[in-house]
């Protein structure tokens, strides 16, 4: 069997950089809509064992953002 190598370190590097790279210009409370978004509706076997687990915090409920709307 081939040996698989995972560098953790450079993988959570590159995973900032694409993040970072995609919140370029976002202010907190976009950043947390989009997360809120990406948890609420992936399929992602972590985001789905979120949310059976904890109920998702309103987002205008951010430290400094009025609620919109």
């Amino acid at each position: 069997m081939a040996e698989i190598n995972i560098d953790c370190i450079e993988m959570k590097h590159r995973i900032q950089e694409k993040l970072e790279a995609e919140w370029e210009g976002l202010t907190i409370h976009e950043i947390a809509e989009r997360c809120s978004h990406f948890v609420e509706t992936s399929t992602d076997p972590l985001a789905v064992k979120f949310r059976e687990k904890k109920p998702l915090a309103p987002v205008h409920k951010l430290k400094g953002e009025p609620p919109q709307g």
